[in-house]
């Protein structure tokens, strides 16, 4: 059945016109990946730390202030360097991270992960990394394990956040993305799981002209409890599956071929909205507003009318 479908798809494909060149080389979109993961997951960390407020210099919320913290940066297919700046628990945010790409081709390929910067007076140091696990069946890149350590303050309180993720190679009719506090879905089976999903960071699933191919990099994650003590990272949870892709504690990246970028965190408190374009990005992180239904409309919607397409591969 699974391969009936596949060629199905493929004839579909062929009749339509629409196998087409790859729009950005799939590790720059690693680079973003991680860079998009990596700085949403210091926010969990430093949110809890805000609500605790252990040094009595938050006002003892985990929001966001203002308009927002802002960010820009540059990438390319050996790495990425972010800056980003704004008000955090009513204190002042900076953070400066960057990210170095190590690894070739048909193997596994690993994105260092270091940053520095400082809630109010308390100085941050974070240090992490990804690794995408190449598949050699199917000549791609389907999970990714993430792990980043985040100390805060020079009286140093810790705390990890740890990530499995399965890469997602998203078409029209599909699933569109699992970012900004919740699922966002262009089509669903009967059953509410996706129609159909086709994994890989690689290769993407056209399922229709018109249709915007986007990767999305789900992850199940796990946090540690903010401690005095540096601890060891906790165990990476259980890859997700295409049965449980809309938990809502899954944290989601998603990079669009016509150079969206978006993100939530794992607590659903935080959105990453953004842009990139030759080798440059730029976006804004803000707390998620309640309810975010218009937000996961208009990024469906988004996704929904794209043009650009990527060459295919299918696994359903």
């Amino acid at each position: 059945m699974k391969r009936a479908y596949g060629y199905i798809v493929a004839l579909l494909l062929i009749l339509v016109g629409v196998a087409s060149a790859y729009a950005i080389p799939y590790q720059e979109e690693m680079t973003l990946h991680t860079m998009l993961e990596s700085t949403a997951s210091v926010l969990t960390t430093l949110g809890d730390y805000s609500v605790l407020n252990p040094d009595g210099i938050t006002d003892g919320t985990a929001n966001i202030g203002g308009s927002g913290i802002s960010w820009t940066g540059s990438y390319s297919d050996s790495g990425w360097i972010y800056t980003g700046t704004g008000s955090f628990g009513g204190i002042p945010l900076s953070m400066s991270y960057s990210g170095v790409l190590s690894g070739n081709d048909g193997s596994d390929i690993i994105v260092t992960i270091a940053g520095t910067g400082f809630l109010g007076s308390q100085p941050l140091l974070m240090n992490g990394s990804t690794k995408w696990f190449y598949d050699i069946d199917t000549e791609d890149y389907l999970t990714m394990a993430f792990a980043q350590e985040t100390k805060i303050g020079a009286n140093s309180f810790w705390g990890w956040v740890v990530g499995a993720e399965l890469t997602l190679g998203i078409g029209a009719g599909v699933v569109s993305g699992l970012v900004a506090g919740g699922a966002i879905t262009l089509g669903t089976g009967g059953s509410g799981a996706p129609a159909g999903v086709v994994a890989g960071i690689k290769t993407g699933a056209i399922v229709g002209a018109g249709a915007t191919v986007a990767t999305t990099a789900i992850s199940a994650a796990v946090k540690t409890t903010l401690a005095e003590d540096q601890h060891s990272a906790p165990t990476t949870p259980a890859t997700p599956s295409t049965t449980n892709l809309f938990n809502p504690n899954n944290q989601g990246t998603l990079v669009t071929d016509d150079g969206g970028l978006y993100a939530d965190d794992m607590s659903n408190r935080y959105r990453s909205t953004g842009s990139y374009a030759g080798g440059t990005f730029s976006g804004t992180t803000t707390t998620v507003p309640e309810p975010a239904t218009v937000w996961m409309v208009c990024l469906g919607l988004l996704v929904l009318l794209g043009t650009k397409k990527r060459k295919s591969k299918f696994q359903v």
